[in-house]
């Protein structure tokens, strides 16, 4: 691991960081997410703060890894086993336009560790914290990423491979900067052990 960077479990008080991350994570889009859902007269960011200090769910701090630099949190991970969906996929049609694809593309991936978000705040980035999470994984992983998304080079490099993809789309004031959503999967562990060939 690189020098000076640590990777600890995520606690409940790590949720503003978890809140702020997740955010630059999807360029936005879980705010707009957040904007739909909190109550009326709710602060999105408040609303999104006690999701994630809630015990189950997906995005909650039980499934979060932070990288600290110098000791200092730096870089998320947020990543669970993906389950079968509350909403059958042949009724995303009731679900905001800008979520169905990633919706859609999550239901390919049941039973899978799925990182639902990784960034590391801009200050710290460029020391391979982003790198470090991912190979704390051991086995099979997907995500979703954008097809433009300057990580996409990183997750090649790290042995994922594009499996399908979906047209992006905008929805409630958010415009999307991509033109599509790429399902990544790492089939094996890169620091595993070679099989051996006979």
């Amino acid at each position: 691991m690189t020098d000076g960077v640590t990777l600890r479990p995520a606690t409940p008080q790590d949720a503003p960081f978890m809140v702020r991350l997740a955010d630059i994570a999807s360029d936005g889009l879980a705010l707009a997410t957040w904007r739909l859902y909190a109550p009326l007269g709710t602060d999105p960011y408040a609303y999104a703060e006690a999701r994630a200090r809630r015990d189950t769910g997906g995005f909650i701090w039980r499934s979060a890894t932070i990288a600290c630099w110098n000791g200092q949190p730096a870089a998320l991970c947020i990543a669970y086993t993906l389950t079968a969906p509350n909403t059958p996929t042949n009724q995303l049609a009731d679900r905001p336009a800008m979520l169905r694809p990633l919706l859609h593309l999550e239901s390919l991936r049941i039973g899978c560790t799925y990182v639902s978000a990784i960034a590391t705040d801009p200050a710290a980035r460029g020391r391979g914290m982003a790198t470090a999470l991912l190979a704390a994984f051991r086995g099979p992983l997907c995500l979703i990423c954008g097809d433009t998304n300057p990580a996409l080079g990183l997750y090649r490099t790290l042995g994922f491979t594009i499996a399908a993809s979906e047209p992006a789309s905008g929805g409630a004031g958010w415009e999307s900067p991509y033109r599509h959503w790429l399902l990544l999967d790492r089939a094996h562990d890169p620091l595993a052990p070679a099989p051996e060939t006979r």
